[in-house]
C-alpha cells in the first residue's frame, strides 16, 4: 500500500470516533477505506502471481542444475 493511500485512510481517524461525532460520515468513511483496501488486494494479487512464475522458474532451473550435476542432460554428452 503506498504512503499516500495510508495517509488517505488515516486521514479520517479512528472510525468509533467519527461514529460517535459524525454519524453520517461513517458510510463515506469506511466506503473509502474499502475501495482502498480493494485497490491494494488487487495490487497484491498480481504481485503473489508475479512471484510465483519466478518461483516456478527458479524451481525449472534447480532441476536442470541438478539433472547437469547428475550428468542426465544431452549437453554434458557432446
Amino acid at each position: 500500500m503506498s504512503l499516500e493511500d495510508i495517509a488517505a485512510i488515516t486521514e479520517d481517524g479512528c472510525l468509533l470516533s467519527t461514529a460517535e461525532r459524525h454519524p453520517s460520515e461513517l458510510k463515506a468513511a469506511l466506503s473509502k477505506r474499502m475501495d482502498l483496501l480493494n485497490r491494494h488486494i488487487s495490487r497484491l494479487d498480481e504481485q503473489i502471481r508475479q512471484l510465483e512464475t519466478v518461483k516456478a522458474l527458479a524451481r525449472q532451473k534447480t532441476a536442470y542444475y541438478s539433472a547437469v550435476l547428475d550428468g542426465n542432460t544431452d549437453s554434458d554428452r557432446s
